[in-house]
């Protein structure tokens, strides 16, 4: 892994690509097959989705993985500096 790509899971990402997609929370954690419940701790940051749940996720979202671990999004969903 490069110094530039982070290991961490980015929440931030997940909602910027729900929000890209247009769908509600409700409605993006269906496509997801996960309850609203289990999203919203994801994107509190108290935890995250194990590696089978995140590619099941990229592969119904049409993104890589690697989607998931990149910088900060702003929120018109382009790319932030990490600070």
């Amino acid at each position: 892994m490069t110094p530039h790509t982070p290991s961490k899971f980015n929440p931030d990402r997940l909602e910027a690509l729900r929000q890209q997609l247009g769908l509600s929370k409700t409605m993006f954690a269906k496509k997801l097959g996960i309850s609203r419940v289990h999203y919203h701790t994801w994107l509190l940051g108290n935890g995250h989705p194990n590696v089978e749940t995140l590619e099941k996720i990229a592969e119904a979202c049409g993104v890589d993985c690697a989607y998931f671990f990149t910088e900060r999004v702003k929120q018109n969903g382009t790319q932030a500096a990490a600070r």
